[in-house]
């Protein structure tokens, strides 16, 4: 009822009102989950509630509190900026301080500002379908001053979108959003920062970049570094980014943290005194985290690790002891004249966080040296479909990207192989991005190359196995020795009552088996996502019903002296062929019946390199 009262005792003013729906008139909104909120929200406005929820997330982890000015001014769960707060409020007909404390007014007002943003820069953008034109209308809600920096928001939400979430709020709502395929993001081009903003080599190793804070919002250091100081942003990362180099700020740190991927920049030397804890500064390195201090959904595996990892280097570096005396939060230590700072807040877990910069101590900040594309190579001429091969030494897997497009989640093996669909002519590029298991960021390459028609027979379409093919990646004799498992699963599978065609039916996932290619029938020879490879040895084929739309990844492990490439295609039909690797392969696919073979490469000599192997099928 208080929200009602509000909207009717209020006078909603003339101004722009025609660009905004009728305020809804929905006394209940208090009382609704924030899922269903987004939701009901989100239907007013014509726009997508996963969109919205997820924006709420990457500006305020779903919290109005702001405990301190660390980032970029912002109001509510949906960070706006003051002007557009004033804007919006007035369209409500409430005053715009409500919208910093009120959950549902403050969602409502960035609904508001999102439709009006979509009516000026994408108006055929539908809140029926979550696809490719509202990333015009992303990159211009992030409104940060700077075209490379609003793209990088814009990217992190649609990754967001992509791979799925689930978070709580601070209230114990449950919001999770399901992971999708935007159509369309493959063909936006991302604007990438220049040469010239990145002109300084971090201190830290595992740091993907320095941008320099404004020198109006630092000065030099007369002190050892004798602490290490915790801050959240109370804000996106991007926007503490622009902040800290904003000449009016008044205030800096020397890391930022991104919690999608715990990404780390740096914006202050060390040797530098950054303005972060008012009297604290001098013997201090201060890391702001992406979020806020009043919400649990801030604290991400990925960002917890980079954070630790990060901590572990500077006491290392700076000789501090690894203790709460000496690594400290913002809000423990700020004097009474700077009071009302509570971060990292009572969601940080202090046991576990020292427990895990104790464990990296000592350890290397960044992987090995090695990371980038095996193939293609940067300015080759290749044909559609693209090999795609990583090197990843000193991480867990990769993701692969087309721009903004997420093409697999999951590539484990090293090299990480993927066969990329381009569909058009003319210059490309892929962007590989490392992984720890935790999911925290450790490296990144990009490579651009052009895509020309295919000449008659061309010879180049070998495969990834004509190079040495050297199995000790996955020499295990346990498998190669057990040629019964696989009669094992087969065994299991006729119990099951689900009929299918394949010679082995996957019950459920994830799922894990041995197997060997002896056992399977010579009826397929080459795929259509790998023409010009010789498959013709056995094959075994494995039926598998996806519940839902997701990424399916089959993963093959083979032992010495046999070479089987594992492939997800769209039908029992070799030239329906979505995803093929020589060690793994990946593909979005929707709900549905699907057929992965298992099948032995034949070598230029002839021979079959069939036998046993280990299949692990995986959906997300």
């Amino acid at each position: 009822m208080r929200l009602l009262l509000l909207l009717l005792l209020a006078g909603c003013p003339a101004a722009q009102e025609e660009s905004v729906p009728e305020t809804p008139d929905l006394p209940e909104l208090g009382e609704l989950s924030a899922p269903e909120l987004f939701a009901r929200v989100a239907a007013d406005y014509d726009l997508p509630a996963d969109l919205l929820a997820a924006l709420a997330w990457h500006e305020s982890s779903f919290s109005s509190a702001i405990d301190h000015d660390h980032g970029q001014p912002r109001s509510g769960w949906l960070g706006l900026t003051p002007e557009r707060a004033v804007w919006a409020a007035a369209q409500l007909g409430v005053a715009d301080g409500l919208l910093d404390t009120d959950r549902e007014l403050s969602v409502m007002a960035g609904a508001a500002v999102l439709d009006w943003l979509r009516d000026g820069v994408a108006p055929e953008a539908s809140g029926d379908s979550l696809d490719a034109a509202w990333w015009p209308v992303v990159v211009a809600w992030a409104d940060l001053g700077e075209e490379w920096m609003e793209h990088e928001f814009a990217w992190d939400v649609f990754r967001t979108l992509q791979r799925g979430f689930e978070g709580w709020t601070a209230d114990g709502d449950r919001v999770v959003l399901d992971r999708r395929r935007i159509p369309g993001l493959e063909d936006i081009t991302l604007v990438l920062p220049t040469a010239d903003e990145e002109r300084t080599q971090p201190d830290y190793p595992g740091a993907a970049r320095f941008l320099a804070a404004h020198s109006s919002n630092q000065s030099g250091r007369s002190d050892l570094v004798r602490r290490v100081v915790l801050h959240t942003t109370e804000g996106s990362y991007n926007g503490a980014i622009s902040w800290f180099r904003n000449a009016s700020a008044d205030v800096s740190a020397h890391y930022v943290l991104r919690k999608s991927d715990g990404e780390v920049t740096q914006m202050v030397q060390d040797s530098q005194r950054a303005w972060h804890a008012c009297q604290n500064n001098n013997d201090t390195i201060g890391i702001e985290h992406e979020g806020a201090s009043s919400s649990p959904s801030t604290w991400t595996t990925a960002m917890l690790d980079a954070s630790a990892r990060l901590t572990a280097w500077l006491v290392v570096e700076h000789g501090i002891p690894v203790d709460r005396d000496h690594i400290v939060g913002h809000g423990e230590i700020q004097p009474a004249q700077c009071s009302g700072r509570t971060d990292p807040g009572p969601y940080f877990p202090w046991d576990d966080y020292l427990a895990m910069v104790q464990a990296h101590v000592g350890g290397e900040p960044a992987p090995a040296s090695g990371f980038g594309f095996a193939s293609p190579t940067s300015g080759a001429e290749v044909t559609d479909p693209v090999a795609v091969a990583v090197n990843h030494p000193g991480t867990s897997h990769v993701e692969l990207w087309a721009g903004p497009s997420l093409l697999a989640p999951y590539l484990f093996d090293d090299p990480a192989t993927f066969t990329h669909l381009v569909g058009s002519l003319g210059s490309h590029s892929l962007t590989a991005r490392g992984y720890t298991v935790s999911g925290s960021l450790v490296n990144a390459a990009t490579v651009t190359f052009d895509v020309v028609e295919q000449s008659g027979d061309d010879d180049d379409a070998a495969d990834d196995d004509d190079v040495a093919d050297d199995d000790d990646v996955a020499d295990d004799d346990d498998a190669a020795d057990d040629d019964d498992a696989a009669d094992d699963d087969d065994a299991a599978d006729d119990d099951d009552s689900v009929a299918c065609e394949a010679d082995v039916c996957v019950p459920s996932l994830p799922w894990f088996a041995f197997g060997n290619t002896d056992d399977g029938a010579s009826d397929w020879d080459a795929y259509g996502c790998a023409p010009g490879v010789n498959e013709s040895g056995p094959e075994v084929l494995y039926e598998v019903q996806l519940p839902s739309a997701g990424f399916l990844t089959a993963v093959v492990a083979d032992g010495e002296g046999v070479d089987v490439d594992v492939h997800i295609l769209g039908s029992p039909d070799p030239a329906d062929c979505l995803a093929r690797g020589h060690h793994s392969a990946t593909a979005w696919l929707w709900a549905g019946t699907y057929t992965v073979a298992v099948d032995s490469w034949v070598s230029g000599s002839g021979a079959s390199q069939q036998g046993a192997y280990e299949l692990t099928l995986l959906f997300e």
